[in-house]
């Protein structure tokens, strides 16, 4: 599935180029990488925790299952 970002004006829409990233690859080699370095991670275990849960949430809400 291709995803994409535009930004209107009155006169044109223009595509917003986007890194294609994983997210959650993104945190878990943030939080591994401040676990080997002993480094404080910017967030808690606990908001890192309550923001997976929303971004899991927000995830199933937006698939639509094909059958």
């Amino acid at each position: 599935m291709d995803i994409a970002l535009y930004e209107y004006s009155k006169t044109r829409r223009q595509e917003i180029v986007l890194d294609k990233v994983n997210p959650y690859e993104k945190s878990l080699q943030h939080a591994l990488q401040c676990f080997q370095d002993g480094s404080e991670s910017i967030l808690s275990l606990e908001q890192a925790l309550i923001s997976l849960n929303t971004a899991l949430e927000l995830k199933s809400r937006l698939t639509i299952p094909i059958s």
